[in-house]
């Protein structure tokens, strides 16, 4: 059985902003269309960083944007507390708890 998240770390999750289409949004109010915009700009985003994270990270936005989908989420936010969390941490909302990958 996986370890939820402490409250904490879901009021970071909910906290944190993302930028997206040249403003800062919240990462609880993003839907299906911002997680693939993000994934589309940051496959376009040539040089910047270490390219595998960032392919990494694009890859992670896609499949957000494909969960969303099939649970019928408006927002990030109408995702449960773990699922909420663990994607946080998988596109860099939230370092994740056990560090860089």
């Amino acid at each position: 059985m996986a370890k939820l998240p402490d409250a904490d770390r879901v009021a970071r999750a909910r906290a944190g902003t993302v930028h997206i289409r040249g403003e800062d949004r919240p990462f609880a109010e993003l839907t299906a269309d911002h997680a693939r915009a993000q994934a589309s700009e940051l496959k376009d985003a040539g040089t910047f960083g270490p390219l595998q994270r960032v392919a990494k990270v694009a890859m992670a936005w896609g499949e957000l944007a494909r969960l969303m989908d099939r649970a019928g989420a408006a927002t990030v936010g109408d995702l449960d507390d773990e699922t909420l969390v663990l994607w946080a941490e998988r596109v860099w909302v939230i370092p994740p708890e056990e560090g860089l990958i």
